[in-house]
């Protein structure tokens, strides 16, 4: 099990949603901290992890690569558009390189 330590900074509406047209209803700034205790996934040496985020997959971030740790600190912010509040969920997976 992965686990990650955020900080979700703020939450902004910025517009209305029409019933035809998605358009942007707010941005969402986090931080990616921190992770610790991930499962090895390297047979030699340790894992290379990193970090996707997205809320749509046409739009994922990426952390940068944290070579050979299992207790990795990122500390990078990213600012994502949600476009449907009630629908939309904030995806985050800790990935090897």
């Amino acid at each position: 099990m992965f686990r990650v330590t955020l900080h979700k900074r703020h939450l902004f509406f910025l517009f209305s949603c029409s019933e035809l047209e998605l358009k942007p209803q707010g941005k969402l700034a986090l931080t990616v901290v921190k992770a610790t205790a991930l499962k090895n996934m390297e047979m030699i040496g340790k894992s290379d992890p990193y970090v996707v985020v997205h809320i749509r997959p046409l739009f994922k971030y990426k952390t940068k690569v944290i070579d050979n740790n299992l207790n990795p600190t990122w500390n990078e912010k990213f600012e994502l558009i949600a476009e449907d509040k009630e629908t939309q969920s904030l995806i985050l997976e800790v990935l090897p390189n």
